[in-house]
């Protein structure tokens, strides 16, 4: 069994040492075999696994509460695997990596309470992968700063929200989304509790080139926020008819085919430009 130490604890097999078991901080470092995971392994709730610089050829699962974050560092799972980067557990950070790689997911965070996933370059290798960023069912989450970006594009959308229950707390801001998406970003089935402070913020996100830039389907009282969305193949914000209520205020929707699609009812409009779409109702 591996434990931390009060000293970082580098990992770079074949060679890992056990140390005390005061340790906060674990360092991986690229090597034969599955380092990183080795790390995650041997790390204890609360842990932090300090990612060295360079590139780590394998997919990994982190099932306990960690920080793990790295500089210049690359996880590049290949093709043959479903999910670069699973995160089974609450209470999460991921920070400053960069992911490749999952046919289906870059990222999942699927049903994940207290999740961060920050300033994470999601750059896919395979064709045909559907998700750069997961989450579905999440409760409270900050999806911030993240740069996903591949000319393969994704099956779906660059970042999926859906299934959001009531009362929770997700913010998906300052996103930089630039690829040949279906879509760019999706919130799906998700219903905010009138009175209560709004559950789902889409905002100051830039997506270019995408289909949709912002598909609303099925939800009811999103905040979307000071967003870019620029030369989509399709709208740029586009509310289904069972999105209502919804709130967008301050937007800048350019160049898109067409920038606005609205088929739901009490959706909010304030201070956006736009060039095509509509009725929009102002507010």
């Amino acid at each position: 069994m591996f434990r931390a130490a009060a000293v970082a604890l580098a990992f770079s097999l074949p060679l890992l040492a056990a140390v005390p078991a005061s340790a906060r901080r674990i360092v991986v470092v690229p090597g034969p075999g599955t380092p990183l995971q080795d790390g995650i392994d041997a790390a204890l709730p609360g842990d932090t696994v300090r990612v060295g610089e360079g590139t780590y050829f394998e997919s990994i699962t982190i099932d306990k509460p960690l920080k793990v974050y790295g500089r210049k560092a690359v996880i590049d799972a290949g093709c043959a695997v479903l999910t670069a980067v699973q995160v089974a557990a609450d209470a999460v950070t991921l920070r400053t990596l960069e992911v490749r790689g999952g046919n289906f997911y870059g990222v999942d965070a699927t049903g994940r309470d207290r999740t961060v996933i920050d300033r994470v370059k999601v750059a896919p290798t395979c064709v045909g992968v559907e998700y750069g960023i997961n989450v579905f069912q999440g409760t409270n989450m900050r999806i911030r700063g993240n740069v996903i970006e591949d000319p393969n594009g994704f099956g779906d959308a660059g970042i999926y929200i859906g299934g959001t229950p009531p009362d929770a707390d997700l913010r998906i801001e300052r996103n930089v989304l630039n690829a040949p998406n279906d879509r760019g970003i999706i919130v799906e089935d998700s219903l905010d509790t009138p009175g209560k402070p709004i559950g789902v913020r889409v905002r100051k996100n830039e997506i270019t080139g995408a289909g949709v830039g912002i598909f609303v389907f099925g939800s009811n009282g999103v905040e979307i926020l000071s967003n870019v969305v620029t030369a989509g193949t399709a709208a740029g914000i586009e509310l289904t008819p069972n999105s209502n209520g919804n709130r967008l205020t301050g937007n800048r929707l350019v160049g898109n085919t067409p920038d606005v699609v609205d088929a739901g009812t009490g959706n909010c409009w304030r201070h956006n430009v736009y060039t095509t779409g509509g009725p929009v109702p102002e507010c």
